[in-house]
């Protein structure tokens, strides 16, 4: 079943065309790659999906229903996840207080009960804690250890993983991930392309943007590539990393000769 269907997506910042006439659809519970150079459109796609930006043509249908340039609490309140590069997360409150703050789309309480503490508002502050602790124990990483320490004591990647967490936090049925590799070393990816497989055997379709080479290739069913905002390529990791076009543009010939 497919998920998400993109048309013809396009968006431009005066003359360049950051994503020119993109399609391709994700199916339900598959993890669907997306790689480019640096500036290729990558970010500016999964901006302009999620409402970030409001498209300049095309369409994007989820689950059935045209999405197409809501703004970005309503396609949260769908049902799509995401992180942002940088780990964009509250470096003043722990790990545990960011993940509830993620939960705020799914919770019930106006501001009244909320100020006043009403059983209501309290019992769903109990509930919003637990669900919290649940994703943190999912994600790991570290986090379960740390998740009641400042995030700004702590390392790069467990910012990034606390990005994850909170993204995990709104519910989503499909998550999108802006390179939640990076800066990892070896071990760290491996155990960061464990996750991913995690997430997906909770029935979570991903939608995975990222660089490095060995998670996109093990982990994604199919791959989309993309230059200059155009598509230039889709299909298994395999045809992918066979495809003479994708290797001269992105992969490099060293890549081909080993594959």
């Amino acid at each position: 079943m497919k998920l998400i269907e993109v048309n013809d997506l396009t968006k431009h910042f005066g003359g360049l065309y950051a994503v020119n006439k993109v399609s391709f659809h994700i199916d339900e519970g598959e993890i669907f790659g997306l790689i480019g150079p640096n500036g290729s459109g990558k970010s500016v796609m999964f901006n302009t999906i999620t409402g970030v930006y409001k498209s300049d043509g095309g369409s994007v249908v989820y689950n059935g229903e045209d999405i197409t340039d809501l703004p970005p609490h309503a396609v949260n309140e769908k049902g799509i996840g995401r992180t942002f590069q940088g780990s964009k997360v509250f470096t003043g409150l722990t790990p545990l207080q960011n993940v509830m703050v993620g939960r705020h789309c799914r919770t019930k309480s106006h501001l009244g009960s909320a100020v006043f503490k009403t059983p209501f508002a309290r019992q769903e502050d109990r509930e919003t804690e637990e669900k919290a602790i649940q994703v943190i124990e999912l994600v790991g990483m570290g986090l379960v250890e740390r998740m009641n320490t400042p995030v700004k004591d702590l390392t790069y990647v467990m910012r990034s993983m606390t990005g994850v967490a909170i993204a995990l936090a709104t519910e989503p049925r499909i998550l999108f991930l802006d390179e939640p590799i990076a800066g990892m070393n070896p071990t760290e990816i491996v155990q960061s392309m464990e996750l991913i497989q995690r997430i997906r055997a909770t029935g979570i379709t991903v939608f995975l943007v990222e660089h490095n080479m060995q998670a996109v290739m093990g982990i994604c069913e199919r791959i989309m590539v993309i230059n200059m905002g155009l598509k230039i390529a889709e299909g298994t990791p395999q045809e992918i990393s066979q495809n003479k076009e994708v290797i001269q543009a992105y992969l490099g010939r060293a890549y081909g000769a080993e594959n």
